[in-house]
C-alpha cells in the first residue's frame, strides 16, 4: 500500500488483553495474488510483526452485502506500513471485481487469544531472562527470535558455562514467582535517558518503556502481561554457538509445560524400554551404548573374517579350472551385495594370491557396477607391465557395453552404467582379454 497508509490507533499499547473491537475500514486492496486482501483499519488491537515478535492472527467479521448476513474472514498476517497497520485477510471466493470489504465499512474484529497470550509470555520472559543474563554473566542480548516453534536470545559472549546459565535461570524464575507488576509508559528521549534502560533506545520522538518493577527497564513496543506471575515457568532448553555468540533457547509458560510434558513422555518411554527407574536411565543408556559399540566391533571383525573366507573360496573355485595356475581369473556377478564388499573381495583375492585377476559385477539401484583388480606380482613389483592387461585398461574396454564411466589404477579400477543386463557380457569380455594377453 506504500507510504500513503493512514494512521491506525493501536489499541494493544493501552490494553493487550482487549481482543475484540469494532473498527472502520480505511483502505482495502488485493494483496497481489490469491484470495488475500490488505486491509487498513482506523483502530486495531492486532500486533504487527516487529521487534522479534510475530504478528497476531485472528478474524474479521462484516456484512457480506448479500442479505444482511455476516461473513468471517481470517486475518493471517499483520504488518506495519508507516503509521498504519496492514491486516492481511484471507477471503476465498473474492476478486478485485468483487471485493469482500469496502472503505468506510464497519467490522467486528477478534484477536486469537491463545496466540496473543503465548507471545506475551515469551516476550516478557525474554526481558527477564535477558536482564538476568546481564546481572549474572555481564552478557548483553544482541538478538531475539520468537516463532511458533522456538524462542531464542543471542548473547554477546563467546561461551557461557553451565553454572552461570543455571544461576541466570534461577534469578529469572525468582522474578516470576515474586509476581512483580509489569508496566508500560511513554517517554521523551530526555526522560528515557534518565531511566536505567538495559540497552539504549532508538531515535524516536516518543519511547515506550516496559518496566518489570525494580528489575528491568527496556524500550519495547511488544505486548506483555500485567504481572510477572502470568509468564509462568522460564526454562532454558539449550545453547549453541552462533557467529561468535551464544544462542540460548528457552520456553515460558504453556510452552515450558508442553516441553516438559514431551520430555517426560520420552524419558518415561526410555525407562520402560530399559526396565529401569527414571533416575537410572543415564547409567543404563551408557551401558547400552558401550555394549552396542562392542557388538559393532565384533560384527565388523566377523564380517572381515567372512569376506576373507569367501575370497579364498572364490579363488579356489577359479584355480581348479586352471591346474597350471598360469593366470587365475575370478569372475562373478554378485547378488544383493554392498559395493564396498565387492571392492573388498576383489582387493583381498588379488592381495593374497599371485597371477590373479578378480572381476566382479554388481547391480545396485538399477545400475550396473564393476570392480576389477589385479595382483601386483604380475607386474614385477610395479603397477605397469608390458603385455599384461591391467585393471584400468580392462575397464575401459568393457564400459561401452554398460554405457557407463569409471576409472582407477592398473591394480584396481571400478565403474558403472545404466545397462545392468550387460554385466555377464562385460565380465566375459574382460576374461577373454586377460586369457588372450591383450
Amino acid at each position: 500500500m506504500g507510504t500513503e497508509v493512514s494512521e491506525t490507533q493501536r489499541l494493544y499499547y493501552d490494553d493487550p488483553y482487549s481482543l475484540e473491537f469494532r473498527a472502520r475500514i480505511l483502505k482495502a486492496a488485493p494483496a497481489g495474488g490469491g484470495p488475500l486482501w490488505k486491509v487498513v483499519l482506523d483502530r486495531s488491537a492486532f500486533y504487527p510483526e516487529s521487534g522479534g515478535q510475530p504478528a497476531d492472527h485472528g478474524s474479521l467479521e462484516a456484512e457480506d452485502g448479500t442479505a444482511g448476513e455476516r461473513a468471517t474472514w481470517k486475518v493471517v498476517d499483520v504488518q506495519e506500513d508507516g503509521a498504519g497497520v496492514v491486516h492481511v485477510v484471507e477471503a476465498p471466493g473474492t476478486s478485485p471485481d468483487h471485493p469482500p470489504l469496502a472503505v468506510g465499512q464497519q467490522v467486528h474484529v477478534h484477536v486469537d487469544r491463545a496466540r496473543r497470550f503465548d507471545h506475551m509470555q515469551q516476550h516478557a520472559g525474554q526481558h527477564i531472562l535477558s536482564a538476568a543474563m546481564v546481572n549474572v554473566a555481564g552478557a548483553n542480548t544482541v538478538g531475539f527470535h520468537l516463532s511458533d516453534q522456538s524462542v531464542t536470545i543471542d548473547l554477546d559472549l563467546p561461551a557461557l558455562d553451565a553454572a552461570a546459565l543455571e544461576k541466570a535461570e534461577q534469578e529469572a524464575n525468582r522474578v516470576v514467582f515474586e509476581d512483580l507488576p509489569v508496566s508500560c509508559g511513554w517517554y521523551t528521549p530526555e526522560e528515557a535517558s534518565r531511566l536505567p534502560l538495559r540497552k539504549p533506545a532508538g531515535d524516536y520522538a516518543k519511547i515506550r518503556v516496559v518496566e518489570v518493577q525494580g528489575f528491568d527497564w527496556s524500550a519495547c513496543g511488544g505486548t506483555h502481561p500485567r504481572r510477572t506471575g502470568e509468564i509462568g515457568l522460564i526454562k532454558v532448553l539449550g545453547t549453541e554457538k552462533i557467529r561468535g555468540n551464544v544462542r540460548v533457547a528457552f520456553a515460558c509458560g504453556e510452552r515450558a509445560r508442553q516441553e516438559f510434558k514431551l520430555r517426560l513422555q520420552v524419558v518415561r518411554a526410555a525407562g520402560a524400554t530399559l526396565a529401569v527407574p527414571l533416575s537410572d536411565i543415564p547409567a543404563a543408556l551408557e551401558k547400552l551404548v558401550a555394549s552396542a559399540q562392542e557388538t559393532s566391533k565384533e560384527l565388523e571383525r566377523a564380517r572381515k573374517e567372512l569376506l576373507a573366507h569367501e575370497a579364498e573360496s572364490l579363488w579356489m573355485a577359479a584355480a581348479t579350472q586352471d591346474p597350471n595356475h598360469v593366470t587365475v581369473v575370478v569372475s562373478k556377478v554378485l547378488a544383493g551385495r554392498d559395493p564396498s564388499e565387492a571392492k573388498a573381495l576383489a582387493m583381498a583375492i588379488t592381495a593374497n594370491h599371485p597371477n590373479t585377476y578378480a572381476l566382479f559385477g554388481l547391480e545396485s539401484g538399477g545400475q550396473a557396477q564393476i570392480f576389477f583388480a589385479r595382483s601386483k606380482d604380475m607386474t614385477g613389483g610395479t603397477e605397469k607391465a608390458s603385455g599384461v592387461p591391467d585393471a584400468r585398461g580392462l575397464l575401459a574396454e568393457v564400459l561401452p557395453l554398460l554405457r557407463g564411466r569409471g576409472g582407477g589404477t592398473p591394480l584396481f579400477a571400478q565403474g558403472g552404467g545404466p545397462d545392468a543386463g550387460s554385466l555377464p557380457q562385460a565380465l566375459a569380455k574382460a576374461t577373454g582379454l586377460i586369457l588372450t594377453g591383450r
